[in-house]
C-alpha cells in the first residue's frame, strides 16, 4: 500500500507493515522461535522467493550479534537473496520472551527482510523503526493495541 508523500508528487511512501503481517499473540517462548513465528507472517508473500533461505539468513544474522534495542523491542533482520523487496512483519508477546543479553523480556519483534541490493531502503526502514520505537508513548500504545489494524496504523511509512 503506497500513499503520496507530502514532500514531492513523484515520491511514494510505503506503509511498513500491513495488518496481515501483524501477530498480536505470539505463542513462542524462546528467542529463535519468536523470531521464526513472526517471520512466518512473510511466508507466501509474492516478493519472498525462498522462505527457507530467508529463515536461515535471519537466524544466521541473529547469531552474529544482538538485534534487540536494549528495551522490550527486537529488530531481527537479514539482507538476503530470498526476497525481491523489503518486507516487514511484527509480533507481540503478552508474557515477553527472553533474549540473549537483555534483562527484561522482549515483547515486540519486528522482522525485516531486505534484498541484498537494497542498502538505502534497508537503512531507511530500520532507521524509521528504531526512531519510532524510541517514542515511549507510541511504544506503550503498540503494547496495548487491540487489533492488527490499530497496530499497523501506529507505524511509520518510509
Amino acid at each position: 500500500m503506497s500513499t503520496p508523500s507530502s514532500s514531492s508528487s513523484t515520491e511514494c511512501r510505503t506503509t511498513l507493515v500491513t495488518p496481515r503481517r501483524v501477530n498480536l499473540q505470539l505463542q513462542a517462548t524462546t528467542q529463535a522461535d519468536a523470531i521464526l513465528e513472526t517471520a512466518t507472517l512473510l511466508a507466501g508473500h509474492h516478493a519472498m522467493t525462498s522462505f527457507e533461505k530467508f529463515q536461515e539468513d535471519l537466524l544466521s544474522r541473529e547469531a552474529a550479534g544482538p538485534t534487540h534495542l536494549g528495551t522490550c523491542v527486537a529488530l531481527p533482520h537479514a539482507r538476503t537473496a530470498a526476497v525481491m523487496e523489503i518486507l516487514v512483519a511484527a509480533g507481540r508477546s503478552e508474557q515477553g520472551i527472553p533474549f540473549t543479553g537483555l534483562k527484561e523480556p522482549v515483547r515486540l519483534i519486528f522482522v525485516v527482510a531486505t534484498p541484498r541490493s537494497a542498502i538505502t531502503g534497508y537503512l531507511a526502514t530500520v532507521g524509521a523503526l528504531a526512531r519510532m520505537l524510541r517514542d515511549t508513548n507510541r511504544l506503550e500504545r503498540l503494547l496495548h493495541c487491540a487489533t492488527p489494524a490499530e497496530f499497523a496504523a501506529l507505524l511509520p511509512a518510509v
